[in-house]
């Protein structure tokens, strides 16, 4: 159905989980660039293991900006990344986020589907991934991300090298206030949302 609203991410990533087939599902932000030895790792793990539900490969994100960013984009040669997944980060890389449960995760298909997938309420820029992991959390899913320098995610910048400003956008904050409602609701209405949300899988 064609859709003239802000951009519907949450309807795009359940779409691709349903069509998809595998054990694994992988939600990646297209401007976000994980180290492929920790993505490997995630899957590994993930496929091999039963200590985590969901995995972020990656701990804080970095935003590179400029010469750097245009560079990667014509190589797609990580290693340009590896002299500063530690240490002091020069004039065109900044900590974009400490920590963050979005921009690339990967599921174990069955219980992205338990928890109702990404509710599609959750439309234009941010809150969608707060809200998924309040929800996962509170549901009993174990989520849990890969730590140490070697795990940092590069994000090419594209609008801002902070996410301030968004965060004040109007149609954001009422985003986030969504999210910050799945942290308040009784856990028997968010089990019974989340059995709702999942019926779209069946």
């Amino acid at each position: 159905m064609h859709d003239t609203g802000p951009f519907p991410k949450a309807r795009l990533v359940n779409l691709g989980a349903l069509m998809a087939k595998s054990p694994i599902i992988c939600m990646h932000d297209a401007d976000m660039i994980a180290n492929p030895r920790m993505m490997k790792s995630a899957v590994d793990a993930l496929m091999d293991g039963d200590a985590s539900d969901v995995l972020c490969p990656f701990s804080r994100v970095l935003n590179v900006s400029g010469d750097r960013r245009q560079t990667f984009i014509e190589s797609g040669n990580f290693d340009e990344f590896a002299p500063f997944m530690e240490g002091d980060l020069p004039d065109d890389i900044n900590v974009l986020y400490a920590n963050t449960p979005g921009a690339i995760n990967l599921f174990k298909r069955p219980e992205f589907i338990r928890i109702g997938g990404v509710d599609p309420q959750f439309t234009g820029w941010g809150g969608e991934d707060d809200d998924l992991f309040i929800r996962g959390a509170r549901l009993g899913l174990r989520w849990h991300a890969l730590a140490g320098p070697d795990s940092s995610l590069f994000h090419l910048n594209h609008d801002s090298a902070s996410r301030a400003a968004m965060c004040e956008e109007e149609h954001s904050a009422r985003n986030r206030q969504m999210a910050r409602r799945t942290d308040e609701m009784p856990i028997e209405e968010l089990e019974a949302r989340a059995l709702e949300l999942a019926k779209y899988f069946r």
